[in-house]
This record gives C-alpha cells, structure tokens and sequence, in this order.
C-alpha cells in the first residue's frame, strides 16, 4: 500500500517556470535546461521503481516516497521507504548511465563514461548513512525499532554495474532485482513485531515530521527578481504578455482566447517569488492597472487567505503544482 506518493519534485516545477519567466538570450538558460534535464531523468527513474514494487508478493506493507526527517543532527531525504510487519527498507535510487565500478576497498564508486571516468559519492555509504540517521530518529520517538535493510537501485537497466566483490551487489543492483532481493529479507527477519494499526501510526508519525525543503534556483544560477518577466503567457504559444480583451486572455500572436490562463502566472509568481501574494503585488505581475478585476480573479479561484483589505495575503493551494510534467 503506497501510503505517500511519489509526486512531481517541486525543483523541476521551480526550473519549469524559471525558462518560461526569464529572456531566451539569458545567460543562465543553458544551464538551466541542463540541470531540468538531469532532474527530469532522475525523477523518471524513481517512476519506473513502482513497477518494480508492485511486483513484490504481499500486501502487508506501506510505501513512503521521498521522505526529509532531521535526527536533530541534520536533515535526511529518503527516497523510498518500506514498513514491513518484519524489517524496515530503505530505498536509495540513483539514473546514473555508463558503467558503475564499486571499489569495496576504498569505499569509492568510479563511473565511466564515453571512456572517461569520474569518481563520485558512494551510493551504498549514502544509503548506510541514512538507515543510522533512521534509526536514531526512531529511537528518540519511542518508536519501534525493527531491522533496518537498505539498498541502492540502478533504475537505468543499461547502466553496467560492477564490483570488487561479490558481496557489493548484495547492497546495489538494478530495478528488476528488487522483488526477489525483498523476498530475500523476508525470508530473513521472520519475527513479525508490528501490526497494520501499528505500521500506520509509524507511517502518520513520519508523514507529520516530514519537511520537504523549498530550493531556491534564482540564489543558485545568481539570478534577481527584477530579471523575472511580467505578464501573462498564451497557453498555447507561450507569447508573452497577452492582454485581457472583452473577458478573455487574448493572444494578438496567435489569436487565443483563455478565460484561465492567468492561473500559470499565479503559480509561477508562486514557486519564483513567494507562496503568498496581495493584490497589489499579483496586479504587479500579472500586469493589471485594476485591483477590483484582480480582486474578481482571485475571487474566483476561492483562495484561503489571512488579513483584510490592502493587507490580505492569498495562497495558492499545493494541489495546484502537482501536474504532470513532460
């Protein structure tokens, strides 16, 4: 049972947005669209596990995906995680491409690629790391304490993985493995120490301490606020700014007419600038001289919001970014 979904990284939302609000000659487009590429990959790689996890043969346990616990130390984002009546699984996934080569030695994981290599961060350590800053968590919430199993997936099934020994690929391997390295556990931790009632309560415990963190991608490509482009885009040739003419969003582009295409731009404003706005600031963005017709706007959408007249703060609801994504 998946108890939190996986669902759009709000990073690829935030760097989706940051290309449609800043010049097609901007300097930081290149690397933007380099660093929404390898976002994209990774997440269609977390994707391509649930087919995997389905496969697996018992309905006595519950999935958390992408998971951000402190153990009051620092912070911890898991990636998937499996509560079992038996054991605890933590899933670390990793869309590398090339050839993976784990020194167990050294500790030290070499990829190569278009015969170049390049050391990077021992997935296996990460993973270990994390089931101990796990443990501890659970130990401070008087949680129960069960055995704690973790393992990194290769979701990419072209990626070559290789090893010093044998036993490495005990702890790393691709999707495909995953059914039958579980059924391995299982037949492992044969001691069934939690009830469903009581995987639940672990469950809604995690999802109450859960706290994903916002990025920031203007601080990280060194880019302001003031280089963000006003207006409202046309839904169908992404022309900027259309106007509002006889109660439509029209596009002299393309020759489109929106009754919504305001909303986009209220959600770029949201995940680029800040997640609340008044109607002075959204008039700003949106490019309307009229605070009543931004007042209707927002009327309509039916907004939670806090304050009176001039100083009402308006949030966009979450459910609001959770689209698919190309």
């Amino acid at each position: 049972m998946i108890r939190k979904v996986r669902t759009v990284p709000i990073i690829i939302l935030i760097l989706e947005a940051l290309l449609r609000r800043i010049p097609q000659d901007h300097p930081k487009r290149p690397q933007i669209q380099v660093e929404l590429v390898k976002r994209k990959k990774g997440y269609r790689g977390e994707l391509s596990l649930n087919y995997y996890l389905e496969l697996i043969d018992t309905p006595e346990f519950l999935i958390l995906h992408d998971i951000r616990l402190t153990d009051g130390k620092s912070f911890f984002q898991i990636d998937t995680l499996i509560i079992t009546p038996y054991f605890y699984l933590i899933l670390e996934i990793k869309n590398i491409t090339g050839t993976l080569y784990f020194e167990d030695d050294s500790n030290q994981m070499i990829r190569t690629l278009n015969n170049e290599e390049e050391g990077m961060h021992n997935p296996i350590l990460q993973s270990l790391r994390h089931s101990r800053q796990f443990k501890n968590w659970l130990t401070q919430r008087k949680l129960p304490l069960l055995p704690i199993e973790h393992l990194v997936i290769i979701s990419d099934p072209k990626t070559i993985i290789k090893a010093s020994r044998p036993s490495i690929f005990t702890k790393v391997m691709h999707s495909a493995n995953l059914p039958f390295t579980f059924e391995k556990f299982q037949n492992r931790h044969t001691k069934e120490s939690l009830t469903m009632k009581e995987m639940k309560r672990i469950a809604g415990t995690i999802e109450k301490h859960d706290t994903p963190k916002k990025p920031d991608p203007l601080v990280q490509f060194s880019i302001s606020q003031t280089e963000i482009l006003r207006g409202v885009h046309c839904p169908k040739c992404s022309a900027l700014p259309i106007e509002r003419k006889r109660g439509y969003w029209y596009c002299d582009n393309c020759c489109t007419k929106s009754q919504d295409a305001f909303i986009q731009a209220l959600q770029d404003y949201s995940l680029l600038i800040k997640p609340v706005f008044t109607n002075e600031e959204i008039r700003d963005f949106l490019q309307i001289p009229s605070s009543k017709f931004v007042f209707r706007l927002i009327k309509t959408m039916n907004l939670e919001y806090v304050g009176e007249k001039k100083g009402r703060m308006y949030r966009l609801p979450q459910f609001q970014y959770l689209h698919p994504t190309s």
